[in-house]
């Protein structure tokens, strides 16, 4: 018998509304209706665009 393994990737545009650090995250959130409705947190980074990131949020 074999096994087949199936990964659904969906696509999105989304809002980056804060930052966790204590444990390393950026917040997001889609829009809705007007409203930024909060969806989750991204935990997985790459070095690159995380220092982008935190480089522009203390200007």
């Amino acid at each position: 018998m074999s096994s087949l393994k199936v990964i659904n990737y969906q696509y999105a545009d989304v809002f980056y509304t804060g930052l966790r650090k204590k444990e390393f995250g950026w917040l997001l959130g889609v829009e809705e209706k007007g409203l930024i409705k909060l969806m989750g947190v991204m935990e997985f980074v790459s070095p690159e665009p995380r220092k982008e990131v935190y480089r522009k949020s203390k200007s």
